[in-house]
């Protein structure tokens, strides 16, 4: 996560921790002297931080994603979610093919009845199965192929057929998004948030 991600993330997190709280603003990450939610929010969610450029990598749970409520099966930033996962699918690796874009596609848990039409589906030679961690892979994607995509008029949906779908020109756009995103992330010197907080006590 970048830092102007985490200070959106830290004003949801913190505003629905106090729900009585008016003052629901965004709070720019103090470098020298971190506030006391924004402290609490590192130590929670994050694994590891750039000491200089303030980028997080967030912490692994066996669940997936940190900040998935498992009870309500809801992301709890979702308003302030990161720029990797409001471009998702539409990744290079995914987009890179029909078939890569296919193997993303997964069958949503509760449409029995949608799953068995996709799987007969004609136009696919692919065989769907559900989401799960361990695979991944999006509920939201519906098989594609060459015929049913027209890159001149740009208007073929990329979405669900129970949605509105992107287009092939706004997923194009997202992809650029992300591959920006990509590049603006500092991959070395990362350092562990104990080490990162007690830099900051030896200060």
């Amino acid at each position: 996560m970048s830092p102007k991600e985490i200070e959106k993330a830290v004003a949801i997190i913190t505003f629905d921790d106090n729900d009585d709280d008016d003052n629901h603003e965004t709070k720019k990450i103090n470098e020298e002297n971190p506030s006391a939610e924004q402290k609490e929010f590192l130590q929670k969610y994050a694994q590891s931080i750039h000491p200089t450029k303030g980028w997080i990598e967030l912490k692994s749970t066996k669940d997936g994603c940190i900040f998935l409520d498992q009870e309500t099966n809801y992301c709890k930033i979702y308003e302030a979610r990161p720029l990797q996962c409001s471009t998702y699918p539409f990744w290079p690796r995914i987009m890179e093919s029909e078939s890569t874009w296919n193997d993303e596609v997964r069958i949503p848990d509760d449409d029995d009845g949608n799953k068995n039409d996709k799987e007969n589906d004609q136009e696919s030679s692919t065989s769907l199965s559900s989401w799960s961690f361990e695979e991944g892979g999006c509920e939201g994607m519906r098989i594609i192929d060459s015929s049913s995509i027209n890159s001149d008029t740009n208007t073929k949906s990329l979405g669900d057929d129970s949605v509105d779908g992107v287009t092939i020109q706004d997923a194009h756009e997202r992809l650029e998004f992300y591959k920006r995103y990509k590049r603006q992330f500092p991959y070395n010197d990362f350092i562990s948030i104990e080490e990162y907080f007690a830099m900051k006590d030896d200060e």
